[in-house]
């Protein structure tokens, strides 16, 4: 029932309301911010920017870290008003 996932995305992604209480599981994660550009995918959300910013979990870094920024990510969606549909 505890398998450690082997891919990247087998991470399973969960609601945590304190970074300092996160128990930091044996496998470290690096965060690695990867930007690409989403003309096509992108016009339709109305996030506004051609540019997405897409944390991946790589082993190597504290994965506190990664779901801080996360957190800082969805934080800045939730700030950012949606553009109107012209």
């Amino acid at each position: 029932m505890c398998d450690t996932p082997d891919s990247e995305s087998d991470v399973p992604m969960q609601e945590i309301k304190d970074v300092s209480s996160v128990s930091t599981p044996k496998k470290n994660y690096k965060v690695r911010i990867m930007r690409r550009n989403t003309k096509e995918t992108g016009k339709k959300s109305g996030s506004g920017s051609s540019q997405v910013r897409k944390v991946q979990l790589t082993r190597g870094a504290n994965s506190a870290v990664a779901i801080s920024l996360l957190r800082g990510a969805k934080e800045k969606l939730k700030s950012t008003p949606p553009l109107p549909n012209i």
